[in-house]
């Protein structure tokens, strides 16, 4: 079996989301959607709320080789942190690496 998402352009589908599709029962229906529906409702839904959400996206992106979506998660949790904060400095720093392995040294 093969299961194609399409994923809306600008949406982030992170694994947990796609754990969670896989954790309903088998053949269960969740308010008349299908799987393809419920997947494509979570990756929308998926969007990180906070800066821990966002760094946690990041790397999840990062650990699949993902650099330019990591970039842009790390981006989004520094815009909702303390600048000084130690989240900042992580995310600072892992954004770097990213940076660094789109060869972007610029940024």
């Amino acid at each position: 079996v093969v299961l194609k998402v399409a994923v809306p352009e600008g949406a982030s589908c992170t694994s947990s989301a796609l754990m969670a599709v896989g954790a309903a029962e088998p053949g269960a229906e969740d308010e008349g959607l299908g799987l393809m529906d419920r997947i494509a409702a979570l990756a929308v839904d998926a969007e990180p709320k906070t800066a821990e959400g966002w760094k946690r996206a990041g790397g999840e992106a990062y650990a699949v080789k993902d650099w330019k979506e990591a970039a842009r998660c790390y981006s989004e949790a520094i815009s909702l942190c303390e600048l000084t904060s130690d989240m900042a400095v992580t995310c600072f720093n892992n954004r770097a690496a990213c940076y660094a392995q789109l060869k972007m040294h610029e940024q």
